[in-house]
């Protein structure tokens, strides 16, 4: 049975935690920053907490990160998914490999602005970034503008979850 929230919504996250531990507030903050709804399972009370979570993750330190039933690890793990664009989707249960459109700052435009010339307007690349489930990079794509990158980041995932549209050839 999925887990739920307090107000009985499924949810997609549950996280083993224990009070007082620094990494599990951390955890716990960047899921509500993300509005990501999440089951808590606090070991408070529970006779072999430890064990019974090696069993259910594989690791006994908390927190404990599992995705759609899928134990993805603590802390760090959470974060750097998070970073690489791979969480929510994970959450959502995307398909992967998954297209991220990202907006990041290139070094002529910080480098123009230091040096006095240039007004700065080239301080942007965009770019799309195809990711696996676990965070890892598996192609990047410069493109012109965010526009851009939005469309192809979402032209991608539609190639990945269904058939191609408009008479184009899968190779599978």
């Amino acid at each position: 049975m999925a887990p739920r929230s307090g107000n009985g919504e499924t949810v997609a996250i549950e996280i083993y935690t224990l009070p007082g531990c620094v990494h599990c507030a951390r955890a716990l903050d960047l899921l509500r920053r993300r509005e990501i709804a999440y089951q808590e399972r606090s070991g408070v009370g529970i006779p072999r907490f430890r064990a019974t979570l090696a069993e259910v993750t594989g690791r006994s330190t908390v927190p404990q990160v599992v995705i759609r039933g899928e134990p993805v690890g603590g802390n760090d793990r959470l974060a750097a998914l998070d970073r690489a664009g791979a969480l929510l989707p994970l959450v959502r249960g995307d398909a992967f490999p998954h297209a991220v459109a990202a907006r990041r700052r290139a070094l002529r435009g910080k480098l123009g602005r230091f040096l006095g010339f240039g007004d700065g307007a080239d301080a942007w690349r965009h770019e799309v970034i195809v990711i696996d489930r676990r965070g890892g990079v598996l192609e990047r794509t410069v493109v012109a503008s965010s526009d851009a990158a939005d469309d192809l980041a979402r032209r991608l995932n539609a190639r990945a979850s269904g058939p191609i549209v408009g008479g184009g050839t899968s190779t599978a």
